[in-house]
C-alpha cells in the first residue's frame, strides 16, 4: 500500500514537472495537460523505467556471479566463457574482445571460435565471422551440431557469394537434414543466383518444416515459417 501511495506521489511530480518543461511540445504538452490522460501517460513511462532498472540490477547480478564462477578472470577460459555468456546475452561488442582473446590463446578449442564468429555477425562484421566459423570448421566439420557451416553460409549470403552459400547449406542439409532456417537461406541463395521458382520451392519448404519441430523449437520455427512467407510474397 506505501509503495503504490509513494508511486502516486511520484507520479504526480513528474507529471508536474513535465507539465512545467514540455507543456510546449506539440501534441505531447497538450496530452500531458489532460488530467486523466497525462496522470496515466507519466504512470506508464515511470513502470517501464522501472522495469527497465530492475532487469539490468538483475542482469549486473547474473554477470557478476558468472564471474565469480569462473575463477581467475586472466585466463583464456574465463574470458572464453564470459564472452560466449555476453555474446548469448545480446552484448556481442562488450563479448568480442573477451572471445578474441581466448581464441587466439586456444585456438584448438572450437567454442571459442564458434562464439566469436556468432559474436562477430552480430555486430555486422561478415567477413571475420566468417573466418572465424571456418576456423570451427576446420578442427571440427560439425562444430555446434553444424552451427558453424549455417553460420558460414548467412556470412556467405551477407557478402554476396550465393554460390558458396549454397554449397555450405547443402553440406549442412546432408549431415543434419533440412530446417526451416537451412530452407530459407537456401531460397536466398537461389534469389540471389536469379533461380527465382527454386528460390520459392525453398521458401515452401520452410511451413512445414517448422511444424514438425519439437514443441521446445516451434516458437523460433514459426518465424523463419513468417519470413518464408514474406519472401515469397
Amino acid at each position: 500500500m506505501g509503495r503504490t501511495i509513494l508511486f502516486f506521489l511520484v507520479t504526480l511530480v513528474v507529471l508536474g514537472l513535465l507539465r512545467d518543461t514540455l507543456g510546449w511540445v506539440p501534441i505531447l504538452g497538450p496530452l500531458l495537460r489532460i488530467p486523466l490522460l497525462g496522470f496515466w501517460l507519466v504512470a506508464a513511462g515511470l513502470s517501464a523505467a522501472s522495469s527497465a532498472l530492475a532487469s539490468r540490477a538483475v542482469e549486473r547480478r547474473r554477470e557478476r556471479r558468472w564471474r565469480e564462477s569462473l575463477g581467475p578472470p586472466d585466463t583464456p577460459h574465463a574470458q572464453g566463457k564470459l564472452g560466449a555468456y555476453l555474446a548469448s546475452r545480446g552484448q556481442a561488442r562488450r563479448a568480442l574482445p573477451l572471445l578474441e582473446s581466448a581464441a587466439a590463446a586456444e585456438p584448438e578449442r572450437v567454442e571459442w571460435s564458434l562464439a566469436l564468429g556468432r559474436a562477430r555477425e552480430a555486430v555486422g562484421e561478415h567477413a571475420q565471422a566468417g573466418e572465424a566459423y571456418s576456423a570451427a570448421r576446420a578442427r571440427d566439420p560439425e562444430a555446434g551440431y553444424g552451427a558453424a557451416t549455417l553460420g558460414a553460409a548467412r556470412c556467405a549470403l551477407a557478402l554476396g557469394e550465393p554460390d558458396r552459400a549454397l554449397d555450405l547449406l547443402v553440406e549442412f542439409e546432408r549431415s543434419h537434414g533440412p530446417s526451416p532456417e537451412s530452407a530459407f537461406h537456401r531460397g536466398r541463395a537461389h534469389a540471389d543466383r536469379g533461380a527465382a521458382e527454386r528460390a520459392r520451392e525453398a521458401w515452401a519448404e520452410v511451413a512445414p518444416l517448422a511444424r514438425a519441430l519439437p514443441p521446445r523449437d516451434r516458437a523460433t520455427g514459426r518465424r523463419w515459417a513468417m519470413r518464408a512467407l514474406l519472401a515469397r510474397a
